[in-house]
């Protein structure tokens, strides 16, 4: 696994989801912290600093996009790697989160074995496109 202590920021509203990609990430070293509204996510963004942020797209205060357009658009966020983290998987839904400013899309339910090293590819992209603009 990645034992790179990347920082982690969760958006996630259910419990079971939530709960096993914060178990997946902090054994592979991930420092993680976790939010379970758009709102709240944006709030613990103006406090700490993340290396990605794992979106859920659908929240019961605001969609998941929403949330990724506005990180994009602040100066200090815009360069977090994010990840959309959903079980949306319909034709476009891919499109529209890249569109959005998404760097990945992964589907759930998360395979434990292969989500580490996918948020660690993601982060890795994101940093070396971020390194050549």
């Amino acid at each position: 696994m990645s034992g790179n202590a990347f920082r982690a920021l969760i958006v996630e509203d259910t419990d079971a989801s939530r709960d096993l990609e914060e178990i997946v990430l902090r054994a592979a070293g991930f420092h993680v912290t976790t939010a379970t509204t758009g709102a709240m996510a944006l709030e613990v963004l103006d406090h700490q600093q993340f290396d990605i942020i794992l979106m859920d797209l659908k929240l019961p205060d605001m969609d998941g996009l929403e949330v990724v357009r506005a990180v994009r658009a602040n100066p200090r966020t815009r360069r977090i790697a994010i990840a959309a983290v959903t079980a949306k998987a319909m034709r476009g839904d891919r499109e529209s989160a890249m569109q959005a400013g998404c760097d990945g899309y992964i589907t759930k339910p998360i395979s434990t074995r292969t989500f580490a090293a996918a948020i660690d590819s993601i982060i890795a992209t994101r940093r070396q496109t971020e390194g050549q603009q």
